[in-house]
């Protein structure tokens, strides 16, 4: 399983969109405190209208080949290591972007942020997936299960799923935890890292191992919620299926 997204491109992106549907708020009327603005559909604003569905697309498009191209550089670097081997792609879903749905024949907008696709039968027709359901990915930290669910298609939750455990600590909090867990994490967990905290050069920098401490204790699985609760909600909620859970063999993080 590959977690990434466009990075900066799609922060851009956004700040892109925003700036242009603010540019045509009308200059008389106040503006809303929450900084959402709408982008009506016509051709007086035709412009504008393609211009953001242009960024949105490109962004998706480059978080997707960024996924595609880590998994190549994984099988690769695993191929050169132990042998040659098959790793196909099963399903890709971003976790931030803007959908067309037709509900009662009318075409709606569909902005998930922080949640991903989970259609059912109706939604996978004509697909490989029209009689099980929407591929759904739900990872958990780097040190806990992940889970692979089919979508039910369920409009309460607007035909959508979570994508994670989601954080239980900010990483500033993370960083700050007690120094007992995160020994009880660093003993069951091998974690190799770019820097190697016991070289003989670096034994002395201390302001180097501290930077490479904050940045393994913010990622810890403390910090993050229990995954078996995750996929716990999705079920009871009829939101997904489970079809399996994984255990990780490794785990890297760039």
């Amino acid at each position: 399983m590959i977690h990434s997204g466009s990075l900066m491109i799609g922060h851009h992106t956004g700040l892109l969109n925003k700036g242009i549907c603010k540019s045509i708020y009308p200059r008389n009327r106040k503006h809303p405190a929450n900084e959402i603005y709408i982008l009506p559909e016509g051709e007086p604003f035709r412009k504008e209208w393609d211009r953001v569905w242009s960024a949105t697309y490109n962004a998706g498009n480059f978080g997707f080949a960024n996924r595609l191209f880590l998994g190549l550089m994984l099988q690769k670097a695993l191929t050169e290591a132990l042998h040659e081997f098959d790793m196909k792609l099963v399903y890709d879903s971003p976790h931030n972007f803007i959908w067309n749905k037709s509900v009662g024949g009318r075409t709606h907008y569909l902005h998930r942020k922080g949640a991903c696709s989970a259609g059912g039968f109706d939604e996978m027709a004509d697909t490989p997936y029209a009689y099980y359901g929407e591929p759904v990915m739900i990872p958990g930290s780097m040190g806990s299960s992940s889970y692979m669910f089919c979508g039910k298609g369920n409009p309460d939750s607007l035909w959508s799923a979570g994508r994670g455990a989601g954080r239980k600590m900010s990483r500033g909090e993370a960083i700050h935890e007690s120094d007992r867990l995160f020994q009880e994490f660093m003993e069951r967990f091998h974690i190799v890292t770019p820097i190697d905290p016991d070289r003989a050069d670096l034994r002395g920098r201390a302001d180097i191992l501290a930077k490479w401490r904050e940045t393994i204790k913010a990622e810890a699985p403390y910090a993050y919620k229990d995954i078996s609760e995750i996929a716990r909600v999705h079920i009871d909620h009829g939101m997904a299926d489970p079809v399996a859970r994984m255990e990780p063999v490794m785990t890297i993080k760039a």
